[in-house]
């Protein structure tokens, strides 16, 4: 008897919880993330795997599986972008941006460093204007794939330099804007249609940076806020989760020390 009660006192807990989580979600606008699979593509090999996380075929894929062979390698070092219908507010889509709608596009190290996945195949694209690593990226709209900074392979040495993919026309340009501080290894977020905030990276003189920049787009300007985030970091990941709020996961911090913590930075519309 004690056992059932204690079984629905936890149950009646629980219940308490969700609704508490669902009425905050509600409150702050929290974004979910309706996606049910992932992909992996093999750093410098020709693998890629496929994880289903929920849906009607979770149970066949309920751990990574290998899922095709790309006939070629892949880089050693890429940036993965997946190109969907664009940040929520943004404007429709015409019919030639909806054909890449769903691909992924792997960018960067040297040889083929521009390649599109989709509909199960490999495609080549036009090569990037320089060979560079470890650089963030962003699909704006589905029309246009911004990088920001990065590892210059040939030179050896972060580089401030932003490039700029044309997906419908295969065209790279580079930006005239440039980072105010050279970097790699950061992480980029789509804020807003026309904002992009990228946040810490690794510079060989300043070592790991704490730094944030926010890139303007309609305005072709980037500028380094005063705000810093609370720990330098590194390898990490950026997710907007509201329409003020940033996760920043993980990564790695200064004396290259593993990072378990998750800070939320929030940007409010002042």
């Amino acid at each position: 008897m004690r056992t059932q009660q204690l079984e629905e006192d936890s149950q009646a807990n629980l219940m308490t919880q969700s609704e508490l989580f669902k009425a905050y979600s509600e409150q702050n606008h929290l974004y979910l993330n309706m996606t049910n699979s992932m992909l992996w593509f093999e750093f410098g090999g020709s693998k890629i795997g496929k994880l289903h996380v929920d849906g009607g075929e979770a149970q066949e894929y309920s751990s990574w599986r290998l899922v095709a062979k790309y006939k070629g390698e892949f880089a050693c070092h890429f940036t993965t972008v997946f190109v969907n219908g664009g940040a929520q507010g943004c404007r429709p889509l015409t019919e030639d941006v909806n054909k890449n709608v769903g691909s992924w596009f792997l960018l960067g190290g040297v040889g083929n460093n521009c390649l599109q996945y989709i509909d199960r195949n490999v495609l080549h694209k036009a090569p990037m204007p320089t060979e560079i690593s470890f650089f963030p990226a962003v699909s704006i709209n589905a029309q246009f794939i911004y990088t920001f900074g990065g590892y210059d392979n040939v030179e050896k040495m972060q580089v401030k330099s932003c490039d700029v993919y044309d997906i419908n026309k295969d065209r790279w340009h580079k930006n005239e804007v440039q980072l105010n501080v050279a970097r790699s290894q950061s992480s980029a977020c789509q804020f807003r249609e026309n904002v992009v905030f990228i946040f810490g990276g690794y510079s060989k003189e300043a070592g790991t940076l704490d730094s944030i920049e926010r890139y303007d787009i309609d305005r072709r300007r980037i500028t380094l806020i005063e705000l810093r985030m609370p720990s330098a970091l590194r390898r990490f990941a950026s997710i907007k989760i509201s329409k003020t709020k940033v996760l920043l996961l993980g990564g790695i911090s200064r004396l290259s020390k593993d990072s378990d913590a998750v800070y939320c930075f929030d940007c409010e519309e002042q």
